[in-house]
């Protein structure tokens, strides 16, 4: 019996190759599984989407076999394949989150913004406390200045446990933009206490103290931007221009 993947020659009634151990002709659903988790295992991520394929042609239903080969597309860069499996999951299970967040990763990756801000709310009208979704339709609506409702998603995070200071970072940005300055500073001060080697957070630390006309407090913020990042240039600009005061 031929191997469909490296075309080796293999005694009959064999389910797996003597070269590659993959599965051959005669492999029933259980071995296609388990030729693709191998597959997985080892990083063959090219094999396990081939034995995926077989698994589809006889399961084409399969929200399983759907989900799995989305993944393994998503991470070999394949997004409109990707995109597809997805897509047939939630028009068979309109309540399967995880297949409605995938989605709108994929659609973010393809700038399709407002489509990924859709898949990401039809996952919260399941699960409303889905954090995952709810730190990327914050990101999704932040990328289109929608400022006031990035801001009700990132909160929502923040509030879900003290790992998320990503929610933290975008809470002051959005702040800052919004002009609410003292509680941008809350959220940023935040981050340099959990991350004090990020230069982003003490650059706008600065940035805020200055608007305040706290003048030392913005070089001290400014001086350890500089120091973690000596040539980011907006820095060395904003250091210059309120030591010269």
């Amino acid at each position: 019996m031929k191997c469909p993947e490296c075309g080796a020659e293999n005694k009959e009634g064999q389910k797996f190759c003597g070269n590659c151990a993959g599965p051959l002709g005669n492999a029933g659903v259980s071995d296609l599984f388990e030729s693709a988790f191998k597959s997985e295992a080892r990083g063959d991520l090219a094999g396990a989407l081939e034995t995926y394929g077989r698994l589809l042609e006889k399961r084409p239903q399969s929200q399983e076999i759907l989900f799995k080969t989305g993944m393994i597309c998503y991470d070999l860069g394949r997004i409109d394949e990707a995109m597809e499996n997805f897509q047939k999951i939630v028009e068979q299970n309109p309540r399967f989150i995880y297949a409605h967040f995938r989605l709108g990763l994929c659609r973010y990756q393809k700038c399709m913004v407002e489509e990924a801000i859709q898949a990401y709310s039809a996952a919260l009208a399941t699960a409303p406390d889905f954090v995952p979704a709810l730190l990327q339709l914050g990101l999704a609506q932040f990328h289109l200045g929608r400022l006031e409702r990035a801001v009700e998603a990132f909160r929502k995070v923040a509030e879900s446990g003290p790992s998320y200071i990503i929610a933290h970072y975008y809470l002051g940005l959005a702040y800052e933009r919004l002009r609410r300055t003292d509680e941008a500073i809350e959220q940023f001060s935040i981050v340099a206490k959990k991350n004090p080697k990020d230069p982003s957070t003490h650059y706008h630390l600065g940035i805020l103290y200055k608007r305040k006309f706290m003048r030392d407090a913005a070089i001290g913020e400014l001086m350890r931007a500089h120091q973690l990042d000596p040539d980011d240039e907006a820095t060395m600009e904003e250091l210059s221009s309120l030591q010269q005061k």
